[in-house]
């Protein structure tokens, strides 16, 4: 017979991983400053636009998941919505082509505790369809967010 994990070692678990990643992606965030001031500046014949984005997009979406982590952990509030949010925005993070190996494995130790403190948690029941869609709306939202803002700093 399974063990029923104990709630409030299994919560203090999940929020300790959550707070170790927040502070990985807060370090991939002052890797990554350095890194785009110095494309910015050898950018100037538009060679490295792309690099210049893709560095800028990461940016804003470590700006994001610090913030969502940032809220759980003080509210204490945990929901498997917000953790599977969390968890699919960091998908698409990894993806995006961030050069800088010191960044991507702060981004890849911050991703692991997010997939660690997602395995640790209880989801009450199977999700629906619908939950899905919600979740995956939000992601769209936030990337599109990213997008804007990355074209707004470059008009």
């Amino acid at each position: 017979m399974a063990r029923k994990k104990d709630s409030v070692s299994n919560r203090h678990a999940i929020l300790k991983e959550l707070s170790d990643a927040m502070i990985a992606l807060n370090a991939a965030k002052a890797r990554l400053r350095p890194s785009l001031v110095r494309v910015k500046s050898e950018n100037r014949r538009g060679e490295l636009d792309q690099v210049e984005e893709s560095l800028e997009k990461a940016e804003y979406l470590l700006d994001k998941l610090s913030l969502r982590l940032n809220t759980l952990i003080v509210s204490g509030v945990l929901d498997w919505k917000s953790l599977a949010l969390i968890r699919e925005v960091m998908k698409r993070l990894t993806s995006l082509a961030v050069v800088d190996p010191s960044i991507m494995s702060y981004i890849s130790r911050a991703d692991d505790l997010i997939a660690k403190a997602w395995g640790d948690f209880d989801i009450p029941q199977e999700p629906g369809a619908s939950d899905l869609v919600t979740i995956n709306d939000e992601v769209k939202k936030i990337l599109d967010e990213a997008e804007r803002a990355v074209k707004s700093r470059r008009a």
